[in-house]
């Protein structure tokens, strides 16, 4: 009897035991199904956000290259255009430089008239502010060529100059022109020289001059 006491008591532990690893494992797969379903859901979420982030630095990417093509397409024009400018300016360059020889001296008579009045103007105005005595105008004005200019035009030039400033007043100040025995690598017109100033009235001071006042009249006629 005690035996089959014993058998009955170690039957129910036993049968306790399997219960207990049964609701065990069914709450150890509960959890796992849970945790499953957290970490699947987690990786969903990821994965959208993984995707939604792709879509927006693809859409970066693509505004970023539209961006820059419009600015690559904006500077290849601006530079088209600078180089139409050029181009127009070096023409304009390239005529006055390869006038006749006539044409090149008057050019450069008138060059020279142009300074010489503008510089007895200021004498002028110099005398009525000072006095003659406290003026200081110039004793010598001196004109430096290009050795090949100097030998083609020189003289001629003073000689056209002479005659379109016939006013009496300004006789006596012609007699103080005269063209320097020096000479200067100008790239064409000259320089008018008195005491220690000079005058650049050379052809590329000159040419950037003219750009500076009508590059944006010609740019007007070029892209209007």
């Amino acid at each position: 009897m005690a035996t089959k006491g014993l058998e009955k008591i170690t039957e129910k532990i036993i049968a306790d035991a399997m219960a207990d690893a049964q609701a065990t494992r069914q709450t150890a797969n509960d959890d796992c199904d849970s945790i499953r379903a957290e970490w699947q859901a987690k990786t969903e979420r990821m994965k959208a956000g993984y995707e939604e982030a792709q879509k927006k630095e693809e859409e970066a990417i693509r505004q970023r290259g539209q961006s820059s093509s419009a600015m690559e397409l904006r500077n290849i024009e601006l530079q088209n255009r600078a180089d139409r400018l050029d181009e127009t300016f070096r023409r304009i360059e390239g005529r006055i430089e390869n006038l006749p020889s006539e044409q090149t001296c008057r050019l450069l008579a008138g060059l020279l008239i142009q300074a010489l009045r503008a510089e007895f103007a200021n004498e002028d105005e110099n005398r009525a502010l000072y006095g003659e005595e406290e003026a200081q105008c110039p004793e010598m004005y001196e004109i430096l060529l290009s050795p090949a200019d100097r030998e083609a035009y020189g003289e001629q030039m003073l000689r056209f100059a002479c005659e379109a400033i016939p006013e009496p007043q300004y006789s006596e100040r012609m007699k103080k022109v005269q063209l320097s025995e020096q000479t200067s690598e100008t790239g064409g017109g000259f320089i008018l020289r008195y005491g220690n100033i000079e005058s650049n009235c050379t052809f590329p001071v000159l040419f950037a001059q003219l750009r500076e006042e009508k590059e944006g009249e010609v740019s007007k006629m070029l892209f209007s």
